[in-house]
C-alpha cells in the first residue's frame, strides 16, 4: 500500500492486487516478521552462520532478536548482516529490492533500538548518526522492470519509477531521512540535549513543509513524522507540544477529500481482498491495520493525559483497554493500566485506582523480562517501580499495612527478575528445574508475538504459563525466585522471625519513604518524615570515612532521627533485621547514633536484600572441612599486592583444626571453584571491583590460571553451588551493589547467597589493613562460640575500643542468616 501512495493514487487498486498475487513468493520468515511473530522468525535460525538465508530474511532474524532482547545472539547476527550490505540483494518481495544505502539505514535502526532499550544513549547516538549519513547519500527502492513499466503507463509516462532523479526517487530519499531524524531527535531528548533534539525536529518539520521540493502528502510518512515529533517532545516532558504533534494534520483539503475517497474504496474492497490476503499470506488485514495504527493512537491518549485533558484521556484509555489485542503489547498494556489507575486516583476513585494498579502489576510480573523493548517509542521511559510505590501509598493510607508490605516485597522480587533476565543458565539442584526454565523462556517469547488473540486464547496462554511457573516453584523455589516474581506472603515471613526479632523494612521513592516493622504477631507501617534521602546518606558516609574528624556523631544522629526514631518504640528485643531501600543499602547502620549510644550497642544486626530471602536461608549444609582462606593473590602487578591481606589471612587461621590457606599464585579463581564447595567458612582477602553500569560484571580479583582469567564475577556466581555457612569478603567495596528499579540490590553479596552461602560479611568501603586484621581476627575467634551476628557485633565493639572512629569498625555488615 505504501508504495502505491508514493506513486499516485491511481495505481492503488493495481498495487493491492499485484501485491497479493506475489505475496505467495514472500518467505515464511518475512511473513512472520511482518506479523510480529518474532519467536517464529528465530526458531530454526538460532545459528552462528546466517549465510543460508536470503539477505532480507537475515535482516528479519536480526530484527526479531532485537525485539526479543536476545542480545548475545543479536551480537552474532548483526556483524554478519553488515558484511552482506552492498554484496547480496535485499529483496523483501519479487517486486522490489533495497540498495546499500537504504539497507544501512535499516541495520543502524536495529542498533539504535538495541542501545536505547539498554539505556546506552551515547552509542545509540553514534548509530543514529550513521543512519543519518546514509540517508543523505542515495537510498533507493528499486522496482522490477515489469512493475516499473506498469506504473509508468498508469501515470501516463510522468513517473519512471527507477529514475534516480525522478519524482519517485526523490520521495524515497525524503522518506529515508525521516527515521534517522526521528531517531536522533529521540536519542538527543533522552541524552538531555534539548537544543540538538529541537534541531532534528525542525528538519522533520521542513520535510512536512515541503521545503525539500519533493511531493509529500501521503499518510504513512505523515504518521511517522507525527510519531517521532511527539515522542521526542514527550520524553522531554513537553506534553502540550507532544499532543499538538500527534494530532496535527498537514494534508491539504484536496488530499483529505482524496484520502476519504480511497479509504471508502478500501472499505468496499475489503470483503473481497481480505479473504484472498489471508489465504495467500496467512495475514489478517485487520491485524496489520491495528499494528500500524495502534501506537500513534496510544500516544495521542497518553499526551492528552499528561497535558491535563483527562476526559479525552479517560475515554481513550477505556476504548483501547477494551481491545483484546492490546494484551499482546506487554509494556504498553502495563502502562495503559497504570495510567488509567492514576486517572482514577485523580478522580478520587481510590477503589478503581487500586484495581488498575493491581492489574498493571499482574501484567508486569507475568513475564521474566520486558520483551517489548521498543517501549521507548511510546514514551515509556519512566520507572516501572512507580506503580508499586503508588499502590503501597494507597494501601498504607487505607490502613492495610499487610497488603502494602506484600507489594513492597513484590517490587523487590520484580527487580531481581529484571536484573537476571539476560541469564538463561543457573546452577540448579535438579535437571527438571533447568528444563522448566527453558520451557518458561520459550513460552514467554511466544507470548509477546503481536497476533490476533481472542479473550479465550489469551486465557489459555496465561494458564499454560502459570502452570509452568507453579511447577518450577515446586521443583526449585530459589531458582523460581530468580526467573519469576514469587515472594513469600507476609504471614510466612512473620513465622520465620525469632521471638525476640524485629524486621525493619524500608520502601519508597525520592523523599517519600515508609518503614514497615514486622514481628511474629503484627505488621505496622509508618510514613517517615520527608527528607533528602540521597544527600543525607552521602553526607553520613563521608563523615564516617573521614578519620580526621568527629562529624560522624552529628551526621549519625541526623540519620537515626529520620530512619530509626519514628519506629524506635516498636523495636523490642535484641535482634534487628534491616531490609534497606535505595541509597539505604549503602548506610552503615551499626554507626547510627541516638545521642547516647550506637545502634550496634543495642542490637545484633543483619541486613537482607528482601524479607522473602529468608526462606532460602538456614538450610542444612554439607561441608566436610572448616575454613578456606584466600589472601593477597598474585595479579601480575606489584602495585596491586596486598601484604596486609596476607597477614590478615594468616592471623585468622589460628585455632582452626581443618583449614587451608592459599596465598599469592595459589589464591586463584580455579582453586576457589575447585575447593570452595567443601568448606563451611570461606574468606577472601583480595581486591574487589564494583561495576555500577554492569553489576553482573562486578568481580573479585584472584590469580589467573588453569583456564580461568582470575575474575570471579557476579554472573559466574549464579552458576556455582557452594555449601558455605559464611563467606567473608575482606576487600574494597565488596558490600556494594547496584540498587535496581524495584530496589533489590545486585552485587557480590546477592550472588554468593544464591550460590549457596547462608550469609556474607562484606565491606561498604575500603578499610585500613590494621583495622581489618584486628576486627577479622576477633570475628573468627568469636565464631567458634557465638552465632554469626553476635560474633560480628562483639568484634565491632572490641575493635571500637582500640580504634574508636567508625571508619575502622562499621564498614562490615552481615547479610543473610544469623
Amino acid at each position: 500500500m505504501r508504495f502505491c501512495r508514493l506513486n499516485g493514487r491511481l495505481a492503488a487498486s493495481v498495487c493491492v492486487v499485484a501485491g497479493l498475487t506475489l505475496a505467495g513468493c514472500v518467505t515464511a520468515t518475512s511473513r512472520d516478521a511482518g506479523q510480529g511473530k518474532y519467536a517464529a522468525v528465530v526458531e530454526g535460525t538460532a545459528q552462528t552462520d546466517y549465510s543460508q538465508l536470503s539477505a532480507f530474511d537475515h535482516y528479519n532474524v536480526c530484527k526479531a532478536l532485537q525485539s526479543l532482547q536476545r542480545y548475545s545472539e543479536l551480537d552474532r547476527c548483526l556483524p554478519q548482516l553488515r558484511a552482506r550490505v552492498g554484496k547480496d540483494p535485499f529483496s523483501p518481495a519479487p517486486l522490489f529490492s533495497y540498495n546499500a544505502d537504504f539497507v544501512e539505514i535499516l541495520v543502524e535502526g536495529i542498533e539504535v533500538q538495541k542501545h536505547l532499550a539498554l539505556g546506552q544513549y551515547d552509542t545509540a547516538y553514534q548509530n543514529a548518526r550513521a543512519a543519518y549519513g546514509a540517508s543523505h547519500r542515495k537510498p533507493q527502492i528499486i522496482m522490477n522492470s515489469a512493475y516499473s513499466a506498469m506504473t509508468s503507463i498508469l501515470t501516463l509516462g510522468i513517473n519512471n519509477i527507477n529514475d534516480e532523479d525522478g519524482v519517485y526517487a526523490q520521495q524515497i530519499r525524503t522518506h529515508a531521512k525521516i527515521e534517522p531524524l526521528g531517531m536522533l531527535a529521540t536519542v538527543e531528548a533522552l541524552r538531555g540535549n534539548a537544543e540538538a533534539a529541537q534541531g532534528y525536529r525542525e528538519e522533520l518539520l521542513k520535510i512536512l513543509a515541503g521545503t525539500d521540493k519533493s511531493e509529500f502528502n501521503n499518510g504513512p510518512q505523515l504518521a511517522s513524522i507525527r510519531r517521532w515529533l511527539g515522542q521526542s517532545y514527550f520524553i522531554e516532558g513537553k506534553y502540550e507540544d507532544a499532543y499538538a504533534a500527534f494530532v496535527r494534520d498537514d494534508r491539504s483539503d484536496l488530499d483529505k477529500v482524496a484520502d476519504g475517497f480511497f479509504e471508502a474504496l478500501t472499505f468496499l474492497e475489503k470483503p473481497i481482498l481480505e479473504p484472498i490476503a489471508y489465504a495467500v499470506t496467512g495475514t489478517n488485514l485487520d491485524d496489520v491495520t491495528f499494528v500500524h495504527d495502534f501506537p500513534l493512537e496510544v500516544m495521542i491518549y497518553r499526551a492528552a493525559y499528561k497535558s491535563g485533558r483527562l476526559d479525552q484521556a479517560r475515554a481513550g484509555y477505556d476504548k483501547v483497554l477494551q481491545e483484546p489485542r492490546v494484551a499482546n503489547f506487554g509494556d504498553t498494556y502495563f502502562q495503559l493500566l497504570y495510567e488509567r489507575g492514576q486517572i482514577s486516583a485523580a478522580d478520587g476513585d481510590r477503589t478503581g485506582a487500586g484495581e488498575y494498579f493491581r492489574r498493571a502489576i499482574d501484567v508486569l510480573e507475568r513475564q521474566r523480562s520486558h520483551l517489548e523493548s521498543e517501549a521507548y517509542k511510546l514514551g515509556f521511559v519512566g520507572n516501572r517501580n512507580d506503580v508499586y510505590q503508588d499502590l503501597v501509598v494507597l494501601l498504607v493510607e487505607e490502613g492495610d499495612a499487610v497488603a502494602a508490605f506484600d507489594y513492597a516485597e513484590r517490587a523487590k522480587a520484580r527487580a531481581m527478575v529484571d536484573m537476571l533476565a539476560s541469564r538463561s543458565q543457573f546452577a540448579a539442584d535438579n535437571p527438571q528445574a533447568a528444563a522448566l526454565v527453558g520451557e518458561l523462556d520459550a513460552l514467554e517469547r511466544k507470548s509477546v508475538e503481536i497476533v490476533s488473540l481472542d479473550a479465550d486464547s489469551q486465557a489459555t496462554r496465561a494458564a499454560t504459563l502459570d502452570q509452568k511457573r507453579q511447577a518450577l516453584q515446586a521443583a526449585a523455589p530459589e531458582l523460581a525466585s530468580l526467573v519469576t516474581v514469587s515472594p513469600e506472603q507476609a504471614a510466612a515471613i512473620q513465622a520465620r522471625l525469632a521471638p525476640d526479632e524485629v524486621l525493619l523494612e524500608y520502601f519508597g521513592q525520592g523523599e517519600n519513604l515508609y518503614a514497615f516493622t514486622v514481628t511474629r504477631s503484627e505488621i505496622r507501617a509508618v510514613a517517615l518524615p520527608r527528607f533528602p534521602l540521597a544527600s543525607t546518606v552521602t553526607n553520613f558516609r563521608r563523615s564516617v570515612q573521614n578519620v580526621r574528624a568527629d562529624a560522624y556523631m552529628v551526621a549519625g544522629q541526623r540519620v537515626y532521627d529520620r530512619l530509626i526514631a519514628p519506629v524506635a518504640d516498636q523495636l523490642s528485643g535484641k535482634r534487628l533485621t534491616i531490609v534497606p531501600h535505595g541509597p539505604l543499602h549503602y548506610v552503615p547502620f551499626a554507626a547510627l547514633h541516638d545521642g547516647s549510644g550506637f545502634l550496634i550497642d543495642r542490637y545484633n544486626l543483619r541486613i537482607l536484600p528482601s524479607a522473602s530471602v529468608m526462606r532460602f536461608l538456614n538450610k542444612d549444609t554439607t561441608p566436610t572441612e572448616e575454613l578456606l582462606a584466600f589472601g593477597n593473590p598474585d595479579l601480575g602487578d606489584p602495585s596491586l599486592d596486598l601484604p596486609g591481606a596476607e597477614n590478615e589471612t594468616r592471623a585468622i587461621d589460628k585455632g582452626w583444626a581443618q583449614s587451608r590457606i592459599l596465598l599469592r599464585q595459589y589464591a586463584s579463581e580455579s582453586s576457589f571453584k575447585k575447593f570452595a564447595p567443601a568448606f563451611r567458612y570461606l574468606h577472601l582477602a583480595s581486591h574487589g571491583q564494583f561495576d555500577p553500569e554492569a553489576p553482573l560484571s562486578s568481580r573479585l580479583l584472584l590469580s589467573p590460571g588453569e583456564g580461568e582469567d582470575g575474575s570471579l564475577t557476579v554472573d559466574e556466581l549464579y552458576g556455582l553451588r557452594l555449601n558455605a555457612d559464611l563467606v567473608t569478603l575482606s576487600a574494597c567495596d565488596t558490600g556494594l551493589g547496584t540498587v535496581e528499579t524495584g530496589d533489590d540490590v545486585i552485587g557480590l553479596t546477592r550472588g554468593f547467597l544464591y550460590a549457596g552461602a547462608q550469609s556474607v560479611v562484606a565491606s561498604l568501603w575500603p578499610v585500613s589493613d590494621e583495622g581489618t586484621a584486628y576486627l577479622m581476627e576477633r570475628f573468627y575467634r568469636n565464631l567458634r562460640t557465638m552465632p554469626k551476628a553476635q560474633a560480628l557485633r562483639s568484634a565491632m565493639i572490641e575493635t571500637r575500643k582500640e580504634f574508636p572512629h567508625p571508619v575502622y569498625w562499621s564498614a562490615f555488615q552481615l547479610t543473610g542468616s544469623v
